[in-house]
């Protein structure tokens, strides 16, 4: 498998946020939280979906 460089900077700068904050899960999640909210206003939305989070859509009948 070929090194992709962009993939190890995105995981390096992953490991720094999360040394941040002392590999503490809760307190990274609670960081990501409160700058999601600052930042709302930025951020695409999408509908819920009956299916619920991880699992497929339900097939619609509009592929024809």
């Amino acid at each position: 498998m070929t090194r992709d460089d962009a993939i190890e900077e995105i995981r390096e700068v992953r490991r720094a946020i999360s040394a941040e904050f002392g590999h503490d899960t809760r307190a990274l999640l609670d960081h990501y939280r409160e700058l999601e909210r600052r930042y709302a206003d930025r951020l695409l939305g999408r509908e819920p979906t009956a299916a619920g989070p991880g699992r497929p859509p339900a097939p619609t009948s509009a592929s024809t």
